[in-house]
C-alpha cells in the first residue's frame, strides 16, 4: 500500500472519448493498417524486378553501379519482396498499373499518419488538460497514452516510407571515401523533403514530446495498482518499480526510434554514419597495428551482425517498429481494459460505440482510402507522358526496374558530378568501377 495514493481521491466515471470501445478499435485499426500498407510499399519500392509495362519503351542504359547492401535487407528482397511482386504481375493489370499502386499505396500511408496525427494530438491534449483539471483517472490517462503510442508507432513507420521516396534509404549504401566531403556538401539537395514534409516531421516530433512527458507521469511508484485514482496524484511522486522499469523501456524506444528514422532522412547523415561504421570495422580501421587482426576479427564478429539487425528497414518495419511496437500498445490497453470493465460498476458506456468522438475515430479511416483511389486516378494520366520521354533513347540493361526507368532524369546534377542518381523510389549511389 501507498499511502500517497491512498489519500487520493478516486474517479470511477467512465469517459468513453478516450477509452470507448470505437476510439480503441479506430487506433488499433490505423496501427495494422500501417503495418500492412507500408509492408506492400516496401516490397514494391526495393523490388529488383524488370516489371515495367511501357510497349516499345527502351529506356537508356544504367552506369556502373557498386553498392553494398544490408544483407539482410537484401536476403528479404531476394527471398520475400521478389517472389511477392512477382506474383502480383501475374495480373497484367497490376502489371500495367504497378507504379500507379506504388503512388497510391505512398499516397494513402502519408494521409493514415496525418490523420494519425490529429487524432494522437486530440487525445494526449484532452489527457493532458484534464490531467491539469484533477479530472482523470490513472487508467483512463494511461489508455490515451497507450492509444498515442499505437499513433506513434504509425509515424515512425511512415518515416521509412518518406526516407525511401525522398533519398532511397541511403544508409543502406556506400560511397566511395575520396567522394564523401563533396557527397556530404550535394547530399542535403537530394534529400526532397519539402515544406510540407518537414511540418508534418516536425508536427510527429511535437507529438513525441507530447508523449514522453505522459509517459513520464505513468512512472510514478505504484502507478499501475491505482487505476481508480485520480491521475493527478502521480505528479511530484518519486518513480519506482515496474512502472519506472517500463518508462525507461519506453524512453528508449521513442526516442531510439524518432532520432535514427528522423536523422535518416538527410542522406549526408545517413553516408557519414554508414562510412564511420564501415570504417570502424574494415581490416584498416579498427585497432590500427596489423599484429591487432584477432582482435579485429571478434571486433566485427560481434558488432557488424548488430549494425545489420538494428539498421535493417525490413527488421525495423517488421519486428522493431511494426509488430514489436504494436504488440506493446495492444497488449497495454488490453490489459488495463479488461480488468477495469470488469472490476468497476456503470462502465457499459464504454463498450458502445456511440457519440461523434467515437464514430468520428472510425470514419477518420475512410480518407485514406479515398485520397490513395484520388492518387491513383490523378497519376494514371500523367504516366503515359513520363513513359514518352524515354521513347528513342535507345537501349537497356535487362535488370532495370520499372522505378529505375520512370525515375532516370529527373535527378542528375547539373555539373555532372558524381552524385547519387534518384532511379524511381530507389537511390542508388552511382560511381565508376
Amino acid at each position: 500500500m501507498n499511502p500517497s495514493w491512498e489519500k487520493c481521491a478516486t474517479e470511477y466515471d467512465p469517459d468513453p472519448d478516450i477509452a470507448g470501445i470505437g476510439v480503441v478499435t479506430a487506433f488499433i485499426t490505423a496501427s495494422c493498417l500501417a503495418i500492412l500498407s507500408i509492408s506492400l510499399y516496401l516490397a514494391i519500392a526495393r523490388s529488383g524486378l524488370n516489371i515495367i509495362e511501357a510497349g516499345n519503351v527502351r529506356p537508356p542504359p544504367r552506369l556502373g553501379f557498386v553498392e553494398s547492401v544490408n544483407p539482410i535487407d537484401d536476403w528479404v528482397r531476394r527471398n520475400v519482396s521478389d517472389p511477392f511482386v512477382k506474383l502480383l504481375v501475374t495480373s497484367r493489370w497490376i502489371r500495367a498499373h504497378i507504379n500507379q499502386l506504388k503512388r497510391g499505396l505512398y499516397s494513402f500511408v502519408i494521409t493514415l499518419a496525418d490523420t494519425q496525427l490529429v487524432t494522437g494530438m486530440a487525445i494526449l491534449c484532452t489527457a493532458i488538460i484534464q490531467l491539469r483539471r484533477e479530472e482523470i483517472s490513472v487508467y483512463h490517462f494511461m489508455t490515451a497514452t497507450d492509444l498515442a503510442w499505437l499513433t506513434s508507432g504509425v509515424h515512425i513507420l511512415t518515416l521509412y516510407a518518406i526516407r525511401i521516396e525522398t533519398n532511397g534509404g541511403l544508409s543502406n549504401k556506400r560511397v566511395h571515401q575520396t567522394d564523401d566531403r563533396s557527397f556530404l556538401k550535394k547530399a542535403p539537395l537530394h534529400s526532397r523533403l519539402g515544406t510540407d514534409m518537414l511540418c508534418r516531421v516536425f508536427a510527429m516530433l511535437i507529438l513525441a514530446a507530447l508523449l514522453l512527458y505522459c509517459t513520464f507521469i505513468t512512472g510514478a511508484g505504484g502507478w499501475d495498482n491505482y487505476d481508480e485514482r485520480k491521475a493527478s496524484c502521480a505528479i511530484g511522486l518519486k518513480k519506482s518499480g515496474s512502472p519506472l522499469s517500463w518508462m525507461i523501456a519506453s524512453y528508449v524506444l521513442l526516442i531510439q526510434g524518432y532520432t535514427i528514422q528522423c536523422l535518416s532522412l538527410w542522406p549526408a547523415v545517413s553516408i557519414w554514419w554508414m562510412n564511420r561504421v564501415k570504417n570502424l570495422c574494415s581490416d584498416d580501421g579498427v585497432l590500427g597495428a596489423p599484429n591487432n587482426e584477432q582482435k579485429r576479427r571478434w571486433w566485427r564478429l560481434i558488432f557488424m551482425p548488430l549494425y545489420y539487425v538494428f539498421n535493417s528497414e525490413a527488421l525495423g518495419v517488421l519486428v522493431f517498429d511494426g509488430v514489436l511496437w504494436f504488440g506493446l500498445g495492444v497488449w497495454w490497453i488490453q490489459a488495463e481494459r479488461i480488468y477495469v470493465l470488469g472490476a468497476w460498476e456503470g462502465m457499459e458506456s464504454e463498450s458502445d460505440i456511440e457519440g461523434v468522438s467515437q464514430l468520428l475515430c472510425l470514419l477518420i479511416l475512410v480518407v485514406p482510402f479515398l485520397q490513395a483511389l484520388r492518387t491513383y486516378h490523378e497519376y494514371s494520366r500523367t504516366s503515359p507522358q513520363e513513359l514518352d520521354l524515354f521513347r528513342g533513347q535507345g537501349g537497356y540493361d535487362s535488370g532495370q526496374t520499372s522505378q529505375e526507368v520512370l525515375g532516370r532524369g529527373h535527378d542528375m546534377d547539373s555539373d555532372d558530378t558524381e552524385v547519387p542518381i534518384r532511379l524511381g523510389s530507389v537511390t542508388r549511389t552511382a560511381y565508376p568501377v
